[in-house]
């Protein structure tokens, strides 16, 4: 899962570094996914953070760990959010003008937000 961060952490950096003024669509859409891939890969740390917790089920108990139910959550969550992004690097690679692109950039957003919402946010949960 950290390769997935790494690559779009990079990916977003290429993006934000080829973007230029937002005034033209291709550089809106290229923009808007890069911020998506930001926010993909601050949700990832976080999950990443609380998978690699030892399991709640461990004895003797530890205080911070990670629910298996919770695990498995995270985990669909991610890879309908790194599916999402990745149809959306596709289609902006394709042509960054594409006017079905600002529905799949939305779709990648919702997935991200997804993503975050069933990761833990905080030490002990």
């Amino acid at each position: 899962m950290l390769k997935h961060l790494a690559v779009h952490l990079a990916f977003m950096f290429v993006l934000v570094a080829c973007a230029g003024s937002a005034t033209n669509s291709a550089d809106a859409n290229r923009n808007r996914l890069a911020s998506v891939a930001a926010s993909y890969g601050t949700v990832q740390t976080a999950a990443e953070a609380y998978i690699a917790r030892p399991p709640c089920s461990r004895t003797p108990k530890v205080v911070l760990c990670s629910d298996p139910a919770t695990v498995r959550s995270i985990q669909a969550a991610d890879r309908t959010a790194f599916t999402a992004l990745d149809r959306a690097n596709s289609a902006v690679k394709a042509n960054p003008s594409d006017p079905s692109l600002p529905q799949l950039i939305t779709g990648a957003a919702e997935a991200v937000a997804s993503f975050k919402a069933v990761t833990p946010k905080k030490e002990g949960t």
